[in-house]
């Protein structure tokens, strides 16, 4: 898998951003990912890493902030490259709320616990 980390971020609220880099060190902390920007959203994987990361989905409500996770739990190697983001040109993000937004994930955190905590 490569995943893409946000070398530039000129776009967006501070609050934002903070809050999206404080996810990020808490998903690292307990899963032992270690990666730079976990829930960038810019991933490539083979068809079949793909496939086998999606079939965990219907345990979540919002599985969205785990593909990452369930990649390491699973020992997929994961390659981190930057991605220079520039601003938006046209529409707008569908997170209206990133405090909301996060706060979804914590609903699914026990799952994830659950599913994906591997012992170092």
């Amino acid at each position: 898998i490569v995943q893409g980390w946000r070398a530039s971020n000129p776009g967006g609220s501070k609050i934002r951003r903070l809050l999206s880099k404080l996810f990020s060190f808490m998903l690292n902390f307990i899963f032992h990912t270690g990666l730079k920007d976990i829930k960038s959203g810019f991933a490539l994987y083979k068809r079949s890493v793909f496939e086998s990361l999606i079939v965990d989905r219907a345990h979540f409500r919002y599985f969205q902030h785990f593909p990452m996770i369930a990649a390491n739990a699973k020992c997929y190697r994961i390659v981190e490259a930057p991605v220079v983001f520039d601003k938006r040109h046209s529409g707008q993000s569908f997170i209206n709320n990133a405090f909301s937004f996060g706060l979804k994930a914590l609903v699914d955190m026990p799952q994830a616990w659950r599913m994906y905590k591997r012992k170092r």
